[in-house]
């Protein structure tokens, strides 16, 4: 509720899937880039001064959920306090256009005063101490991706990532994913550096090796104490694999020893070729 999304802009951005919604999404982005770049903030034009990267930050801004829009929100008002000197009037920064004024900065983000007060009484918004902390605390091979040479800055990171973490669920709810040494398939996703993980194991369990099974009951459980014989590794096989197992030993069986005949029939040939000429003479 503390960002006022201008139109209809909202979380529907992240999975609009029909072509009317879409439509009605990029209608929504068109305005509010208008609006944005038309504004009269200040002398030096701050913000209309750069159309490209206004629209470019836009275009991915207003496609984020509404969580991912306060975490940008917050982050760049972090860069205020950071960098920002006494009296100093464009100190405020917006992601790949630069340092501008207040007005501008509420017209790109679309917010009202109280709304930035509020952040700012709340202290939600990181210090440069807490990013670098956070920096520090993370992992030595994370993978940085630069997103500004893209002409879609945040509405490709979806597809970017899923080719790394296939069936993550909500993956466009997070921020940073790390994947740890040791746990394969197992991905820790997190909505800001300081956030409690989510985690995700996407390499699901192997299906139960029934030929493996076989062997293991008919030559191994003799000799296990009955103590462990409940183990799930001991598990009886049924009747229908039974039959399953034999019937694919006996295929392999077969045609193994059909690759067996096969070269002492091919050096059959020339021979019977060879009487059979002969007998022909």
């Amino acid at each position: 509720d503390d960002i006022e999304v201008s139109g209809s802009a909202g979380s529907s951005y992240c999975s609009a899937e029909e072509d009317d919604e879409i439509v009605e999404i990029d209608e929504a982005v068109t305005e509010h880039i208008d609006t944005v770049l038309g504004v009269t903030c200040c002398e030096n034009n701050c913000i209309a001064s750069y159309p490209q990267s206004v629209t470019n930050f836009l275009r991915g801004y207003m496609k984020m959920i509404k969580d991912c829009q306060r975490t940008s929100l917050v982050t760049a008002l972090a860069m205020y306090l950071a960098f920002s000197e006494d009296n100093q009037r464009h100190a405020y920064f917006v992601p790949l256009v630069g340092q501008v004024c207040r007005t501008a900065f509420k017209t790109a983000y679309n917010v009202s005063n109280d709304t930035i007060n509020r952040h700012y009484t709340k202290r939600d918004m990181w210090i440069l101490d807490d990013v670098e902390r956070a920096i520090q605390e993370t992992s030595s091979d994370n993978r940085c991706l630069n997103l500004e040479p893209s002409d879609h800055i945040f509405c490709d990171y979806k597809e970017k990532l899923e080719r790394l973490y296939k069936k993550l669920d909500n993956i466009q709810s997070y921020q940073i994913f790390e994947v740890r040494d040791g746990e394969p398939g197992v991905v820790y996703c997190r909505t800001r550096p300081d956030s409690e993980p989510v985690v995700q194991n996407l390499l699901s369990p192997p299906p139960p090796n029934k030929e493996n099974i076989h062997d293991v009951h008919k030559k191994v459980l003799q000799y296990v104490p009955p103590d462990l014989r409940s183990d799930p590794l001991y598990i009886v096989p049924d009747a229908a694999d039974r039959a399953e197992v034999a019937a694919t030993k006996r295929f392999r069986r077969q045609k193994a020893a059909q690759k067996k005949n096969r070269p002492a029939a091919n050096a059959d040939a020339p021979r019977k070729k060879k009487a059979a000429e002969s007998d022909n003479q």
